[in-house]
């Protein structure tokens, strides 16, 4: 195994031939090369982010003063707690991890040393986005672990940038397998930013993890090259914005989350929520300073520097849907660079979503993944 395109059904071709490129499409291209160039200088960045933020601003600004009641008023979500500690989710655990003791709180479902799988959310999600998977799989023998990455949920959050390096990241999920007595995990089982940390904790962990399964979530060292490219800075415009303080959090939050009412939005226009769970991410993020934590993450990936991230070594499976509305398919045309061994599934007609959205299909692929 090696190149992304050995596992590609789409008749042997890289994701990047199914990018679409209109008719006259010089211009196009002439001028994209132009925008991504200027993109990767210092000012461009600088540019971009203030730009995206103006935009931003203005259309606060536009809400605010057009119903500036419902702009401001605050929802109190208390009363759902008792929905998330309901024993059949699981066993909800606090585990200190790491020299500095950070607490991460897990849920745990399925019988105690069972072979493990540990579940890692994105963005802006919770444990509780793998609710239906850990039911699956539990039912198939294995203890289904899903974290609260820290900052999200009833993780401890830190509250400087630093803290959410992927350094830090990686080591909490390592210290999380450590802290429930296992010298491995089966396999890490990662979505969006979940993947990301997926990534680096099986790059800097080997020896602590058999297998890992990636959903719709970038290589962190190809998310940092691809985001200057077209049409992936058009997709990471958020990224850029969530450089800037205070505004993202405002933006994010208000209307209570109204952006959340559209986030979770899945091939052909249908929500992969429920209203019901869909109360639920906004209980948690609603938690003082949980917004602030999930932003901080890419503020520190686009801080830090990523020369420790090795190529990894255990096999990876990559499930990709591959109408993703924030990452472009050709992302993964570098895996190899990346990843010894793996196996790229992509699932035409689906969005970022993967779990959610094609959840037989997913389960099918991690069943023979595991075997």
């Amino acid at each position: 195994m090696g190149k992304s395109d050995q596992f590609n059904q789409y008749s042997g071709k890289s994701f990047k031939s199914f990018i679409p490129i209109p008719p006259s499409s010089q211009p196009v291209a002439l001028a994209s090369r132009l925008f991504t160039s200027f993109a990767k200088t210092l000012l461009g960045q600088v540019f971009y982010t203030c730009l995206i933020g103006f935009l931003a601003a203005l259309g606060l600004s536009i809400r605010f003063l057009a119903n500036p009641q419902k702009f401001l008023a605050p929802v109190n979500r208390d009363h759902l707690r008792g929905k998330l500690e309901d024993p059949a989710l699981g066993k909800h655990l606090y585990l200190k991890t790491g020299e500095a003791g950070t607490v991460i709180h897990a849920v745990s479902l399925g019988p105690e040393g069972a072979p493990l799988l540990v579940f890692i959310h994105g963005f802006p999600q919770f444990w509780y986005s793998w609710k239906n998977d850990m039911a699956v799989f539990a039912q198939q023998g294995f203890r289904c672990v899903a974290i609260d990455l820290r900052g999200y949920g009833d993780s401890e959050r830190p509250t400087s940038v630093d803290s959410y390096s992927l350094d830090n990241l990686a080591a909490d999920v390592n210290g999380v397998i450590k802290a429930l007595g296992y010298e491995r995990a089966a396999a890490v089982v990662a979505h969006d930013w979940g993947a990301i940390v997926g990534y680096a904790f099986a790059a800097k962990y080997p020896e602590s993890l058999e297998r890992l399964i990636i959903m719709n979530g970038p290589h962190p060292v190809a998310f940092k090259k691809q985001i200057f490219t077209f049409p992936q800075i058009i997709k990471s415009c958020y990224v850029f914005f969530f450089q800037l303080p205070f505004l993202p959090e405002l933006v994010f939050s208000h209307a209570d989350f109204m952006l959340l009412n559209t986030v979770f939005t899945g091939f052909g226009g249908n929500q992969v929520v429920s209203k019901d769970d869909l109360e639920l991410y906004k209980y948690s993020l609603s938690k003082p300073g949980a917004i602030t934590s999930a932003i901080n993450y890419y503020r520190a990936l686009v801080q830090s520097s990523l020369r420790w991230i090795g190529k990894i070594q255990v096999p990876t499976l990559v499930i990709w849907g591959m109408n993703d509305l924030f990452l472009n398919p050709a992302i993964n045309d570098e895996l190899g660079n990346y990843i010894e061994q793996f196996e790229l599934k992509p699932i035409p007609n689906c969005s970022h979503w993967t779990a959610a959205e094609r959840p037989a299909e997913v389960h099918n692929l991690m069943k023979d993944f595991l075997a």
